[in-house]
Parts: structure tokens; C-alpha cells; sequence
């Protein structure tokens, strides 16, 4: 009398079973190499931008392969970042049952 409820199904509910570990490490990988792709598609991105604005005043012809190399890096970025976000909710711990 007083004392806690068992727990029962504690590894499961916090998602500690073999197959979460495996998944969880994937999940957070995959988040960590696309953070580091996406931030280097946006650095390179913002000095295209940089030298677009620059050229667009002194030289009109390379200031349109600046512009694309602008939009491709920040495609790249968006792209990536998609990409972490659909494996991070894929991957996800699956739903334990909930305390009431």
C-alpha cells in the first residue's frame, strides 16, 4: 500500500529495444551529415548571392552564372534539409502506450 505501480514494459515505452537503438542512430546520422550538407549548400549559397550582386553592376554575363549557382546551392540546401526531416519522421521511436 503507498508503494509505486511495477513498471512494466519500461524498455519498450522509452523505446529501448534493439531495433529503436539501430533506427535511433541512423536517425540521428542522418540528421547530422544533412545539417552539415545543408549548412555548407547555404554558406555557399549566401557568397553567390554575394559575388550575383557584385557582378550584377560590372559584369552583367557573370552575374547570371553567379544567379544559378545562387539558386542551385539554395536548392541543394532545401533539398537536403527535406531530406533530414522525412528520415527523422520516418525513424521515429514507435508510439508506446499512453499514460493516462
Amino acid at each position: 500500500m503507498g508503494g509505486l505501480p511495477p513498471d512494466v514494459g519500461r524498455e519498450r515505452r522509452l523505446g529501448l529495444t534493439p531495433r529503436a537503438g539501430a533506427a535511433s542512430w541512423a536517425r540521428y546520422g542522418v540528421v547530422l551529415a544533412g545539417g552539415f550538407i545543408a549548412g555548407n549548400r547555404a554558406v555557399d549559397a549566401i557568397q553567390s548571392w554575394h559575388h550575383w550582386r557584385e557582378a550584377v553592376v560590372s559584369d552583367p554575363s557573370a552575374a547570371d552564372l553567379y544567379r544559378t549557382t545562387f539558386w542551385l546551392d539554395l536548392g541543394s540546401a532545401a533539398v537536403s534539409l527535406a531530406v533530414v526531416c522525412l528520415v527523422w519522421w520516418l525513424l521515429r521511436p514507435p508510439a508506446g502506450p499512453r499514460l493516462p
